[in-house]
């Protein structure tokens, strides 16, 4: 299984600004129920992730 991170550097393979900076800190897990995030994506200046137990959505502000 890929883990959030391979999946984002995959999707963004061959985009010259994606150094190790660009990525948020990932939300290690659910602030509602503990449970595993998941990323959702990026729109604008934001990462957005989702909560795989209950739902619950997150965003983190985009590195670089």
């Amino acid at each position: 299984m890929m883990t959030n991170r391979e999946a984002r550097e995959e999707m963004f393979a061959g985009e010259e600004d994606l150094s190790p900076e660009y990525f948020p800190e990932e939300p290690e897990s659910c602030e509602m129920c503990g449970g595993p995030v998941g990323y959702l994506g990026t729109l604008g200046s934001l990462d957005h992730f989702q909560c795989r137990n209950c739902g619950a959505e997150c965003s983190r502000p985009r590195v670089g």
